[in-house]
């Protein structure tokens, strides 16, 4: 599958209606991803809303185990 360029996807973790999830690797170094896209026909700015929301609370954690 070639979603999104640089990152060979593995497998479809989690789809809903809004946002799907995939276990994916880096090509650049072989680094293990998730990655997160948004299903065709979300709204751009809600989508873009909801990125930016996560980014702010998944950069707020802090602790073991947190990347």
């Amino acid at each position: 599958m070639d979603l999104l360029p640089g990152y060979q996807i593995q497998e479809t973790l989690h789809a809903s209606a809004r946002t799907v999830l995939y276990r994916a690797r880096r090509e650049e170094d072989g680094l293990a991803v998730v990655l997160k896209t948004f299903q065709p026909g979300v709204p751009l700015a809600e989508a873009f809303s909801r990125a930016r929301h996560e980014y702010r609370l998944l950069h707020s954690l802090s602790g073991a185990g947190v990347i």
